[in-house]
């Protein structure tokens, strides 16, 4: 229903080679080519490619840092293919350097690209993983031609994100915020009057007053004694009862009309026009 302010991902993306693709990567007139030549010059090597090499294969890798994690730590990668190769299948994406929107590297990827079915069941997956490869368990995923892939703990951070969730404003009282996920005046009105009851009842000693900002969020503000990581913590474990959006979803292809919430139904026409 809600998060809370400061706590968020980051989003991270990088550009990478793969190598090892057996013909299966670009065509020779592609950037990963040049890629290669750079590469190669960074270790003192001059070999300008010649020929018809289909080895390699220039991706994007993407990433999303999560909140308080520690450097070392290990987090999932997702590698897709930028030119015209193949497949990625069986490639080794070399060290790519993953960036922030401030342009600084914050994590670094790397690793053996392989199918589920070829990696087997001993996959190690970082603590932020997904339950499984089921987001891409279609077949073109699964196929020895994919050109996207999932890469489980493929890439180690290598900078911290701090968080803060915790402000002061200029009275020097602490506060924070929360976030409604999906925003209505009904549903932010029922949480104040949770919080007031609350209060009200003693059952959160931490928190002063609350009210909704002209952004849209709540604003709580906590007394100078409070512990402000318990008051979070019991406020966003506290049940509260909304009423649910009033929806109406309209199937196209089967005519079905699906109905949630308090919809109320009055005198309509419905015309067939199916053969």
């Amino acid at each position: 229903m809600v998060s809370v302010y400061g706590i968020r991902e980051n989003q991270l993306i990088g550009y990478g080679l793969v190598t090892g693709l057996a013909g299966k990567g670009d065509s020779r007139n592609s950037a990963s080519n040049k890629t290669i030549v750079s590469l190669l010059k960074r270790y003192g090597v001059e070999a300008p490619l010649k020929g018809k090499y289909r080895n390699t294969a220039a991706v994007m890798v993407t990433a999303s840092l999560p909140p308080f994690v520690s450097s070392g730590e290990k987090i999932d990668v997702h590698v897709s293919a930028l030119g015209d190769a193949k497949s990625l299948n069986g490639g080794v994406l070399l060290q790519t350097p993953l960036y922030a929107a401030n342009g600084q590297v914050y994590a670094v990827a790397q690793g053996v690209l392989l199918n589920p079915e070829a990696a087997g069941n001993g996959i190690k997956r970082s603590r932020y993983s997904f339950t499984g490869y089921e987001l891409f368990s279609g077949r073109d995923y699964r196929s020895k031609q994919a050109r996207t892939f999932y890469l489980p703990a493929g890439a180690i951070v290598e900078k911290e994100v701090p968080t803060n969730y915790v402000f002061t404003d200029t009275n020097q009282k602490k506060y924070f915020e929360l976030v409604l996920k999906d925003f209505s005046l009904s549903h932010a009105y029922s949480i104040l009057q949770k919080i007031q009851e609350l209060v009200n009842e003693k059952k959160i000693e931490g928190i002063d007053t609350a009210y909704l900002t002209a952004s849209g969020r709540i604003r709580v503000q906590l007394k100078q004694s409070a512990n402000s990581l318990q008051t979070i913590a019991s406020l966003l474990n506290t049940p509260v009862s909304i009423q649910p959006r009033a929806k109406v979803i309209i199937d196209s292809k089967t005519g079905f009309i699906f109905i949630s919430g308090d919809v109320m139904l009055d005198k309509a026409a419905f015309v067939n026009t199916s053969s």
